[in-house]
This record gives structure tokens, C-alpha cells and sequence, in this order.
């Protein structure tokens, strides 16, 4: 009998998360109100998607999820005025970065609990981070096979590590026996950790004399609001020049990448896998990229960010040809199940 391992993957973007997070109620809501992390023998996050792949794993809905940045997303990130947001950028450049992270952390510790572990998860979890102690990139993995680095990690101390993005908010710091160290945004590598879950599956679950022959993937963009530039647009820039756009197009490079190297794969390699992104909103009008960034939460960036999540999930979910295929994803529930 063939059996297929199938993995969710939620890209990072900040207050970005409530799109994906609508996106996949729609989803949840199509299947019967199903509980995600019954469909998914593996989900990964990075950042804001990492936040999201925790809260799941724990047997939360989506729709929670997304109520959780809509009654949160002001208080994590405060500057929502002009004038504010000004400020705030000057002490981003010059200061201390952006914001803290007293209230994110309170934020998480009451949404995921202040002491639950990454092996009280129910589905296998692989959230990037970067290590700066180490000068390398770093997955947090819940418990399989031998592997037993994470266990005891708390949730909130790997949500604060996957999301912790240079200038906006604190270095992570870890302390514990299993791993010590600094970490700052997974971002900044894997923004789509579509790969990591990939190659997770290939290294433990998935291939010749494994437990499953094939494996399946559905990844979640956020919304990409970085479009191209004026030829006219002065070159020499400062960072102050940048602005948002230096940490954007890296995100939105790396998220185009890992998308076309994932058509690539499953096209060329064995075993066999499947591949199906759910994207960012194809047309952003230009009041639209006012209203939207990683850190935009007052109210009408809020309801917008909901409008086109809600709009894409809908269409995602009652179009024909990409309900073929999410049709897949729920015809069972998953046969993995964590190790303790």
C-alpha cells in the first residue's frame, strides 16, 4: 500500500501571518472544520509562520490563530499613527531597533502556554531560526527517531528565536543544557521553509525502506508587497533610503526561490513528491502596498490583510482545479505520530 507523508509549510512576514492564517481557516472550514494538525504528519514555520506552526501543532484552529494577531497584533507591534511609526523608525536606524519583546513574549506565553515544551506538540514540527553563536542556520525539530536536542524547549522560546527580525526586534537568547546560544529570524534564510520540510521528510520518513513511499506538500505564501522599481529610482540608496525594502526583497527572493526549486524537484527526483503553494495575492494596487507591512497592525491594515486572506482561501478552496488538488491533502488523516 502506498503511503504518503504530507507536509504544511507557512511562510514568515510579520502581522503578514493573519493572511495566512484566514487563508487556512477557509481551508479548515472546507474539510469539515477539521483540525489541521490531524491532516499533517509535518508542519514548518519560519517567523510569523513558525508562531502559526506551533499554535496548530498544539491542536489550535486557524481561526484562533488568526484571532490571535487580530486582538494581539497592536501590541506587539504599537506604532500604527504616522508620526509614531516615523519615530519608530529613527530609533530602529539609530537605537535600539523597533520594538521589545516583553510584549510579544507575554502575548505568546498566554496564546501557547508559558511552559509548554516542543514535544507537547501532536504533530511533528520543524521551525528555522539562524544560530549567531554558531554563524550558521538551525531548524527546531520536535522529537523523532534519535533526536532528542529540542525536547524540552518551550514553545515560546523557539516562537521568540523563529521571529526574532534583525532591527525590529531583541537577539533570542537559549539557555539551555542541550543548546545555548543568540538566534535572530529564520528569515533570514528559510522565509519558505518549504525545503527544510522537504529534505526532513527525505532524511527520516520518506523513501526506500521507510515507512512512506512518496510525500505531498501545501505551502502557504504570506503577502508579497515588495514589487519592482522605478527605472528612475535613485541608486544610491542609505538605509534609511531602503527602508522596509531591505528586509522585503530578500524575503520575497527567497520565497520565489524555494518555490521554483520545489517545481523543479518534484519533477526530477525520486521518490516522488507533490507540490501545491497557495500564493500571495496576484494584484496589489498601490493603496493596498500603503496599507501593508511586517509590522503595519492598526485597524485598517488589519481588515485588509483579513479581506485578502479570506478572498484567496475561499478561491482556493471552491475553484475546481485547486480543490482537485487540496482534495488530496484530507482524504485521510495522518498515520505519523510523535515520539515523547
Amino acid at each position: 500500500m502506498k503511503r504518503k507523508f504530507k507536509v504544511l509549510a507557512i511562510d514568515g512576514g510579520g502581522i503578514k501571518g493573519l493572511y495566512s492564517t484566514r487563508v487556512l481557516q477557509e481551508i479548515e472550514q472546507r474539510y469539515g472544520d477539521c483540525f489541521l494538525a490531524d491532516h499533517f504528519d509535518l508542519i514548518c514555520g519560519t517567523s510569523t509562520g513558525g508562531l502559526i506552526a506551533l499554535a496548530l501543532s498544539l491542536r489550535k484552529k486557524a481561526r484562533e490563530v488568526a484571532d490571535f494577531y487580530v486582538q494581539k497584533g497592536d501590541k506587539i507591534f504599537p506604532y500604527s499613527s504616522w508620526l509614531s511609526r516615523q519615530f519608530a523608525f529613527i530609533r530602529q536606524t539609530l537605537w535600539y531597533g523597533k520594538y521589545g519583546d516583553k510584549a510579544l513574549k507575554k502575548c505568546l506565553e498566554e496564546f501557547l502556554g508559558a511552559d509548554t515544551r516542543m514535544e507537547d506538540a501532536q504533530v511533528s514540527l520543524c521551525i528555522p531560526s539562524y544560530n549567531l553563536t554558531r554563524g550558521e542556520p538551525i531548524v527546531f525539530k520536535t522529537p523523532h527517531g534519535s533526536f532528542y536536542r529540542d525536547r524540552k524547549i518551550k514553545m515560546v522560546d523557539v516562537a521568540l528565536a523563529t521571529s526574532a527580525a534583525p532591527t525590529y526586534f531583541p537577539i533570542a537568547e537559549l539557555n539551555y543544557p542541550t543548546i545555548k546560544g543568540l538566534f535572530v529570524d529564520g528569515g533570514v534564510w528559510a522565509n519558505n521553509p518549504t525545503l527544510c520540510g522537504v529534505l526532513e521528510a527525505l532524511d527520516h520518513f520518506v523513501g526506500e525502506g521507510k515507512e512512506f513511499d512518496s510525500y505531498s506538500v501545501l505551502s502557504i505564501a504570506g503577502i508579497s508587497s515588495c514589487n519592482g522599481w522605478k527605472m528612475s529610482d535613485q541608486k544610491r540608496k542609505s538605509f534609511w533610503g531602503w527602508k522596509h525594502r531591505l528586509f522585503e526583497t530578500p524575503l520575497d527572493g527567497q520565497n520565489f526561490f524555494a518555490d521554483h526549486f520545489m517545481k523543479k524537484l518534484v519533477e526530477n527526483t525520486t521518490p516522488s513528491g507533490q507540490y501545491f503553494r497557495i500564493p500571495s495575492p496576484s494584484v496589489l494596487s498601490k493603496d493596498h502596498q500603503e496599507d501593508i507591512d511586517m509590522d503595519k497592525a492598526g485597524e485598517t491594515s488589519i481588515k485588509l490583510i483579513e479581506g485578502l486572506g479570506h478572498q484567496q482561501g475561499v478561491d482556493y478552496t471552491t475553484k475546481p482545479e485547486y480543490k482537485k488538488v487540496l482534495d488530496t491533502f484530507f482524504e485521510d488523516q495522518i498515520i505519523y505520530q510523535t515520539t515523547k
